[in-house]
């Protein structure tokens, strides 16, 4: 398995900098691991991409 991190860049995109790092990661994915907590916009943002992009998805819910 390979490890690749993406980073947002907020100084280049601001404020949208981590949804389109979101958009990236689904793009380069074959799968989702999501942990979350319910409450993060980013995460959630994450989940339904995947769902949009009908990539497979192991939520875990921290």
């Amino acid at each position: 398995a390979k490890l690749t991190v993406y980073r947002a860049e907020w100084d280049k995109y601001g404020k949208s900098a981590g949804f389109l790092r979101n958009q990236t990661i689904i793009d380069n994915c074959d799968m989702v691991v999501a942990f979350w907590d319910g409450k993060s916009k980013g995460t959630a943002d994450t989940i339904n991409k995947a769902k949009r992009s009908k990539k497979p998805i192991l939520l875990v819910f921290i």
